[in-house]
Formats: C-alpha cells, structure tokens, sequence
C-alpha cells in the first residue's frame, strides 16, 4: 500500500506533524545550535529575497523571516 500525494493524504508526505511542541534552542545540543546559526548566517538573505517578492514590504519581509526563525528557535 502506498501513501497517497498531498491531495490524497491531506498533507505533504513526509512532513512532521506541527502539533509536536519544539525542543527550545537553549536545550539543543552545542553542535546543533552552532549549525543553526551557521545556517542562519548563509541563508537568512535568501529568505528576505523570497519573502520580499511575496510581500512587496520590507517591514513585513523582516517581520516574516524573523518569524520563521523564532519558531526553529521555539521562542
């Protein structure tokens, strides 16, 4: 039996469920909070880039990535 596509299961296959709460940075392993931020260094001007094409403001573009990274964070 296979998992149907997104319009068969509800969902994105392979996605976690968001119902399960995140383990807040301060409790990450070193190594893992280190990768965090390395990625947030490389990445972060990518993600405004993309978010300001879709949001057209740069205070709404700021306000979205900063976002999106406070909840990796789990502030």
């Amino acid at each position: 039996m296979s998992e149907g596509g997104p319009e068969e299961s509800g969902g994105a296959v392979g996605v976690p469920s968001r119902r399960r709460k995140a383990v807040p940075m301060a409790q990450w392993p070193e190594v893992a909070r280190v990768s965090y931020w390395a990625f947030h260094a490389n990445r972060r001007q990518s993600y405004m880039s993309f978010a300001y094409l879709q949001l057209g403001s740069d205070a709404d573009t700021e306000e979205a990535v900063d976002a999106a990274f406070d909840c990796v964070m789990d502030k």
